[in-house]
């Protein structure tokens, strides 16, 4: 509802049974605008302007982005289970 976004890194390795963020650890990011801006030039990625504390109750998406590992690996298989927020 008021587009700032907030983002956690994780390193993941071949085997993962789960992964625990706590919310405390969310800092403000931008995101990636879906879909794709068109035309082609505008920017792919948004930032709001305005920053404020992280609130549970206003969560509208969880965005899951992949980047690949420095050895270059370009095939990832990742299996969700279930997505839960807790507090």
């Amino acid at each position: 509802s008021d587009a700032v976004a907030y983002t956690a890194t994780i390193q993941i390795d071949s085997i993962m049974n789960a992964v625990e963020i706590p919310l405390i650890n969310l800092v403000p990011s931008s995101m990636v605008l879906l879909p794709r801006p068109y035309p082609g030039f505008l920017p792919l990625q948004f930032s709001a302007s305005i920053s404020q504390p992280f609130k549970l109750a206003n969560v509208d998406k969880i965005e899951v982005m992949v980047q690949p590992a420095l050895n270059n690996q370009t095939d990832y298989v990742i299996e969700f289970e279930k997505v839960y927020l807790t507090k």
